[in-house]
């Protein structure tokens, strides 16, 4: 496992902070049948991003075990760059959604929530299940975005 490969892990939990971050940020606009839920949302996402910043410490030190999951070399390569491919999608239109006329805002919400964002979550299950697998902490992180994920 090369430097690179913990360096994508790395920058893959960091981005799904980030996207997460948005989310929850936004929640009453992207989920607003659930906008009662606010407040247990915005609570929830701060316990488990303490565990992020505790997980990426631990990445170094599973390497044998991140190989043997698919989470090195080529085939880490290839999910990650479908994951960033799905996270470019998801800033462009979010950012287009925040500058869209109230007549599009509707339209360009659906295709946020009900397609970019449900794949971006999806292809993050993929290398984040594994993950989970090795180191535990991470755990929560896959029930939150599940949870968001059927919201989707």
């Amino acid at each position: 496992m090369s430097a690179e490969n913990l360096t994508q892990l790395t920058f893959l939990l960091q981005s799904i902070r980030n996207d997460l971050d948005i989310v929850v940020e936004n929640w009453e606009i992207i989920y607003p049948e659930l906008k009662t839920l606010v407040d247990s949302a915005k609570k929830a996402w701060f316990e488990i991003r303490e565990n992020i910043a505790q997980a990426e410490k631990q990445i170094e030190d599973k390497k044998a075990e991140l190989r043997s999951r698919g989470l090195s070399g080529s085939q880490l390569d290839f999910k990650i760059q479908i994951f960033i491919a799905y996270q470019n999608l998801f800033t462009v239109e979010w950012q287009r959604y925040q500058t869209a006329k109230e007549e599009e805002k509707r339209t360009l919400l659906d295709l946020v929530r009900h397609f970019i964002l449900r794949k971006l979550l999806k292809q993050g299950d993929i290398i984040l299940d594994s993950l989970a697998s090795i180191i535990p902490l991470l755990e929560p992180l896959v029930e939150f975005k599940e949870t968001l994920e059927n919201q989707t």
